[in-house]
């Protein structure tokens, strides 16, 4: 366990969310320097901090923690210091309090941290805080509000005596620090340095980012989020429901209302009156005074808690005018609407037969000008081996992709080559779809056209750069070549701004490369590690990180947590954002299967992969004792042949079919009662996830990494040791011989199903390309 953990409890509005920026943006130095800030991605903090303050602790609990054990996890294996930060620790009740502590240690090693500010600075401040997510109280009533220990805003929160008088009752006084934070400081990073102090740290040397993303309204604008941020919230509600998470919900609010339009509400600051000002610095005495009492360690200086005073030019809410309210109306609805422009609205645009920002167009409409970063981070591009092939990354991609546009996204799909008319997988056609090579051939639609070094057609040159093999990466897949590396750099160094999202290491290596500046760049590893070829792991990993003069990639993904932490040990320390995203469903979760059929169900490409001889060998035993039963394989590939032949060898006959490929797959699987699966590994199987969303129970080998991702052996489908072919068997022959296992494992599914929503998906890939861009400085 570290030697000390610092927890920093707040209190909120006090510089919190700057001191997080700070940590998270030098986090690889201060670990050098003896502090280690845990945590995959910023918002960790924040879910050790509600699994700490809802009791979930322990891994057994249910609904089980989200982070805790693996941010102690890694406070568990730092040698030197370590500090949590999250301002709603404040909220924790005294039971579970004692629980985070004992978990990180006990009192003798955790010390708390309580940063706090004037109170007559603060609860403006905090009541400008509450209006930003709906709330709709007059600054008297929200005052009034904090008397009521059951608010979320509460004095217990709020007054900082209270703050420390709570934690002291659990560490002991000693181990509590106060931070103060001067409204006019000496010097721009004073808190930074007296936070540092408190937590033992030095930190000279180290950047401090600019005061950003918690932007002060104005009191005009404050006062217009007041009075019409209730309607605003019950709207989306209302029209998004069922569509998008209640945090989705409660961003637009914050993020597009707030930060994107009321903020440029010109205005005067949030003051308080003579009453509220002589009860303010009453409270702030007392406080004061209390926390002398305590005997705690100050950082800084107590008299910055008694700042009785507004600032210079304040107002108090009730004496903005009407007109004062319309012209900040006006402001508000001029922003909203410059934002949905420059986020490029598709839904604006559907008459345009060519498609949302169509390059050919030069009407009077056309920009002069890259969109700004609003608009950049609402343009996705994904680089995809094969959009047009029945295969699961295209499968994944067409679902987000449908998704974000129908939010008003604007996406393109970069692929390789176009073999047919359309896709296999529905995209909207709002997608704009870019392959690098059209092989279609209209004349013959059932036989491509021939690679440019086969085509005798072609250029000399392109014959030539085809023959070549990529300069991406050692050990690029053969389809990609040196011309179509070339084709790659044209098509993404014609794009503007915006996220793109790589698929495979070469599309990784090429985004890093040749994408716009002031892009967010991203890749979602869908191979799982062990796997990928060293060379391209190598590729990756430099590609991640930024080596060689390549620009670094803003986020590493993959599908599993257990494949995300291979890649980490492998990527090494790095200030990159690692996260997991997992593939979302395909299909509308709706009535289960009724798991009455005598058919088991399996679908891949048939390859070694997929380990499809395995799961014919395990079912051969079962034709004899079951001769009604029937496995139907669904898909094409190389081993169709060998497959057939071994099907024939052992006498299977039409109880093992091999489907081919269906449009229909969906209601097939809603047909079967058991999806098997043995593949020899696996990133995150969408076919799984499918058989979970019709409540079909799977059995499938212990791979590497997906199936234990989706299955808890005996609660949502079963487990079988990894190429263990007789436990295959066994867990077939279990499911085949009892319905009711059947049906209550298929429960189990279906409600595994519905935490891989598209609607949730795109929320996280949201989140994060809000979260990895960067912001321009706050001034």
């Amino acid at each position: 366990m570290a030697q000390r953990v610092h927890l920093h409890v707040g209190t909120p509005k006090s510089g919190t969310t700057y001191l997080q920026a700070a940590l998270w943006a030098n986090r690889t130095e201060l670990a050098a320097r003896g502090l280690l800030y845990p945590g995959r991605r910023p918002f960790d903090q924040n879910r050790a901090s509600m699994d700490g303050r809802q009791g979930r602790l322990d891994p057994d609990h249910s609904p089980a923690p989200r982070v805790w054990p693996r941010i102690r996890s890694e406070v568990a294996a730092y040698d030197g210091s370590a500090v949590l930060s999250n301002e709603w620790w404040v909220a924790a009740s005294e039971e579970h309090a004692r629980a985070a502590v004992d978990s990180l240690g006990g009192p003798d090693r955790v010390h708390v941290v309580v940063s706090t500010r004037s109170l007559v600075r603060l609860v403006p401040a905090a009541w400008q805080e509450s209006l930003k997510v709906g709330r709709g109280h007059a600054l008297g009533d929200f005052v009034r509000g904090l008397d009521d220990p059951g608010n979320k805003w509460s004095w217990d929160v709020v007054d900082p005596a209270r703050v420390a008088g709570a934690w002291a009752r659990v560490v002991g006084p000693d181990h509590v620090r106060v931070v103060t934070v001067p409204e006019a400081p000496t010097t721009g990073d004073l808190l930074w340095q007296r936070f540092a102090a408190s937590v033992d740290v030095d930190v000279a040397g180290l950047e401090v980012p600019a005061r950003t993303a918690n932007e002060s309204l104005s009191v005009q604008a404050a006062r217009l989020l007041q009075d019409y941020g209730p309607a605003l919230r019950e709207e989306v509600d209302a029209l998004t429901t069922g569509t998008a998470s209640w945090r989705a919900r409660a961003r637009w609010l914050r993020n597009t209302v707030v930060r994107r339009a009321l903020v440029d509400v010109p205005g005067d600051p949030i003051g308080v009156d003579d009453a509220l000002l002589t009860e303010l610095r009453d409270r702030g005495e007392a406080s004061v005074s209390r926390l002398r009492d305590l005997g705690c360690q100050v950082v800084g200086d107590l008299s910055d808690l008694l700042d009785g005073t507004n600032r210079s030019g304040s107002r108090h809410p009730d004496d903005v005018s009407a007109a004062e309210l319309v012209e900040a109306g006006r402001v508000l609805a001029v922003g909203l609407l410059r934002d949905r422009i420059e986020a490029g609205d598709s839904a604006a645009r559907t008459d345009d037969p060519d498609g949302p920002g169509d390059p050919d167009d030069t009407g009077d409409t056309e920009e002069a000008a890259p969109d700004p970063a609003e608009g950049t981070l609402r343009r996705f591009t994904f680089l995809v081996p094969s959009a047009y092939a029945p295969g699961g990354i295209a499968r994944v991609v067409s679902t987000v992709a449908n998704e974000l546009v129908r939010r008003g996204c604007e996406v393109s799909v970069i692929t390789l080559v176009r073999p047919t008319a359309e896709p296999y997988f529905h995209f909207d056609p709002a997608v704009r779809l870019l392959p690098l090579q059209d092989r279609y051939d209209p004349a013959r639609p059932h036989r491509q056209r021939p690679r440019a070094r086969n085509d005798r057609h072609a250029d000399e040159r392109v014959r030539q750069l085809d023959s070549q093999p990529s300069a991406l990466a050692d050990g690029a897949r053969k389809t990609f070549t040196a011309y179509v590396d070339l084709l790659l750099q044209e098509c993404l160094e014609s794009m503007p701004p915006g996220v793109f999202v790589s698929t495979r290491p070469e599309f990784a290596v090429a985004a890093s490369r040749w994408a716009a500046p002031g892009s967010v760049l991203l890749h979602q590893e869908h191979l799982s590690f062990v796997p990928r070829p060293v060379h391209l792991r190598e590729a990756l990993r430099d590609t991640v990180l930024g080596r060689d003069g390549t620009r670094a990639l803003d986020a590493f993904l993959t599908l599993t947590d257990a494949d995300l932490e291979r890649w980490v040990e492998f990527l090494g320390p790095t200030a990159v954002r690692t996260d997991v995203i997992p593939n979302p469903i395909p299909f509308t979760i709706g009535e289960p299967a009724p798991l009455t059929s005598k058919v088991v169900v399996a679908a891949g490409r048939l390859t070694m992969q997929k380990g499809f001889e395995r799961l014919i060998s395990a079912w051969a035993p079962l034709v004899g004792t079951h001769p009604d039963w029937r496995l139907d394989i669904y898909g094409e590939g190389g081993l169709h042949d060998d497959l057939a032949a071994q099907i024939a060898d052992l006498g299977l006959g039409d109880r093992v079919r091999l489907a081919g490929v269906t449009p229909e797959f969906e209601a097939r699987l809603a047909e079967a009662s058991i999806y098997a699966m043995s593949s020899r590994f696996e990133g995150l199987p969408m076919v799984l996830l499918e058989a979970c969303s019709k409540g079909v129970p799977p059995v499938s080998f212990d791979c590497p990494e997906g199936p234990r991702q989706l299955i808890e052996d005996g609660v949502n489908g079963l487990l079988v040791p990894e190429g263990d072919i007789p436990a295959l068997t066994d867990g077939l022959r279990r499911l085949m011989d009892d319905a009711a296992l059947r049906r209550r494992l298929g429960a189990g599914a279906l409600e595994t199903a519905r935490n891989y929503q598209v609607e949730a998906v795109a929320d996280r890939w949201l989140e994060l390309v809000d979260e990895v861009a960067p912001r321009p400085a706050v001034t």
